[in-house]
């Protein structure tokens, strides 16, 4: 997911994490359970490139509502940060893990191609994601 995401903090449990959608929609924790439900499966990876997607106090809920759905590996990011380096940040790591590299690996080396930049929007971007789940995972682990 690429996008925006919020923490609405005066609603009920299941509705304070959310993700924007196109025309101002927004799909909260609970969302995101009823979808997983009526689907065959959960996924292996969920990449949240939106604002504060994992910030602990914010957004947990929406790293609670994936993996309660079975997801294994998420990456969000813990601030908000700017579109044009996330982008960037994104494209290296789904480079490595293509390339075969381990998930916590590839987040490293996004890391280091980022924090090698002198941009400070890109300098203030590469310690923003994080990974919830077993870095040795990658594409090829049966599940």
């Amino acid at each position: 997911f690429t996008g925006h995401g919020k923490f609405v903090k005066n609603q009920p449990e299941g509705k304070r994490g959310r993700l924007l959608l196109y025309n101002n929609e927004e799909l909260t924790e609970n969302d995101l359970q009823k979808c997983f439900r009526k689907s065959k499966g959960t996924p292996y990876l969920v990449f949240l490139n939106a604002c504060e997607s994992a910030k602990e106090i914010y957004s947990s809920h929406l790293i609670d509502a994936f993996l309660g759905c079975g997801a294994e590996n998420i990456v969000g990011t813990i601030w908000s940060v700017y579109d044009n380096p996330s982008r960037e940040f994104a494209v290296k790591f789904y480079d490595k893990v293509v390339e075969g590299e381990k998930f916590g690996s590839a987040l490293l080396s996004a890391r280091l191609h980022m924090l090698g930049s002198r941009k400070q929007e890109e300098a203030i971007t590469w310690p923003a994601f994080i990974l919830y789940g077993d870095p040795s995972n990658d594409l090829q682990k049966p599940r």
